[in-house]
């Protein structure tokens, strides 16, 4: 690619590691970084504004930003299929109801969206706080980028990745700083949805998901993992086994969700 044309810059804005990457072929940059909460979301726009502008190579205006961010700061629901929703309003609904059994008000300070990515399948809502999204448009276009997709992580697993197994059920599992998120994925797509957050260890964190996930689905066939941190290069293999006993369990890429 000619330096003058704008580019596709890859960005995940997560606790304690966020990441850049300009095209799918080049290096991934890691920016260690303060774990954060969700009072201090605000520091990921911090991370990302000293990413844009940090680069030994200035990033050209026009280029775009597809963001992958922390599930800490998202709402996310599952939605069962339902048969009679045809029009994004009846969607919307239908998704405001999921997250209100999971008490939550997603109102008009979240920016929400709702979609099933295919027939018979779970689908997913997921929203961002208005604020916070208008704060990182405010970013982009100060340096005079275009925002072209924000999405959480789980949101993002799920519309760019499918898991299948012949013979069962797939559990992902999406490790960051703070929290481990898991999605259960069969043969109509996603099958459900779950977080343990981080407490003593991390060990401890992902004996607890990987126990409860199990008494819930018994036929876990493959087991997927993915980290916020750049220096985790396979799974955990021997607690996986443990509760898996003879299921595979492989890596994913970093990059993955570009």
């Amino acid at each position: 690619m000619s330096p003058l044309w704008p580019e596709t810059i890859y960005v995940g804005l997560f606790p304690g590691h966020c990441r850049l990457q300009r095209g799918r072929k080049s290096a991934l940059q890691t920016f260690p970084t303060p774990p954060t909460t969700n009072a201090a979301a605000a520091a990921l726009l911090h991370a990302l504004e000293k990413m844009l502008d940090e680069q030994t190579r200035p990033v050209r205006k026009g280029s775009r930003l597809i963001v992958t961010v922390t599930d800490d700061i998202a709402a996310i629901a599952t939605m069962p299929w339902q048969e009679a929703l045809r029009q994004p309003a009846e969607i919307d609904s239908y998704a405001n109801i999921c997250f209100e059994k999971l008490g939550m008000s997603i109102d008009d300070d979240w920016v929400m969206r709702a979609e099933f990515r295919q027939y018979g399948g779970m689908g997913l809502a997921y929203a961002l706080p208005r604020p916070w999204l208008e704060a990182l448009i405010a970013v982009v276009q100060a340096r005079g980028l275009r925002l072209t997709a924000v999405l959480p992580l789980s949101a993002a697993a799920y519309c760019r990745q499918r898991f299948k197994n012949k013979t069962g059920s797939t559990l992902l599992l999406l490790e960051e700083a703070n929290r481990i998120g898991a999605m259960i994925y069969g043969k109509a797509g996603l099958l459900g949805h779950d977080v343990e957050p981080y407490t003593r260890s991390l060990d401890d964190t992902r004996l607890r998901l990987l126990r409860r996930i199990g008494s819930g689905y018994t036929d876990i066939a493959g087991v997927v993992c993915w980290s916020t941190d750049a220096s985790q290069l396979t799974p955990p293999s021997e607690m996986i086994s443990a509760c898996f006993p003879e299921v595979q369990a492989v890596q994913l890429k970093h990059d993955a969700w570009n």
